[in-house]
């Protein structure tokens, strides 16, 4: 996991050239206005809107997705994220192969507070739980698959 501020996002998009791509998508002008849903920039990267309230911890799920890289950006609202190491997530609740997500029941250990201005980053096989809090979020999530 990765969490820093916006702008340093590029320095980041150093470690991989699709990560580049990535990073640039929450510098976009129009990020805040995109739909919410899915946002195909190209067949391995999406940008994900969402807009919603935020749940309890106790009713959070921990997912992890095999293939994509994710990168949460809040806009509106501040959320809590709760993060597990790679490989520690035992309570499999359901795989949601189209989402490329396994969700856990097993509780997480270490929470960050993300707000606008940050973004987080959870690179593959890493557990997380996000959309945590009280009120609502309006956030992005930038899905990158660093290979095909």
């Amino acid at each position: 996991m990765i969490l820093d501020i916006r702008d340093k996002g590029e320095w980041y998009g150093r470690i991989h050239p699709r990560l580049a791509v990535g990073f640039a998508q929450i510098q976009r002008s129009d990020l805040a206005t995109l739909p919410v849903g899915r946002n195909t920039v190209h067949t391995w990267l999406h940008v994900d809107i969402v807009k919603g309230p935020l749940i309890p911890r106790a009713q959070s799920r921990v997912e992890v997705h095999a293939r994509y890289v994710d990168i949460h950006v809040p806009m509106v609202g501040s959320e809590e994220v709760g993060w597990m190491e790679a490989g520690r997530m035992r309570m499999l609740d359901r795989r949601v192969p189209e989402k490329d997500a396994e969700l856990f029941s097993d509780p997480c250990d270490s929470w960050v507070v993300l707000k606008p201005g940050f973004f987080a980053l959870f690179w593959p096989g890493e557990g997380h739980a996000p959309m945590v809090g009280a009120g609502e979020i309006h956030k992005a999530v930038i899905k990158v698959a660093l290979t095909d």
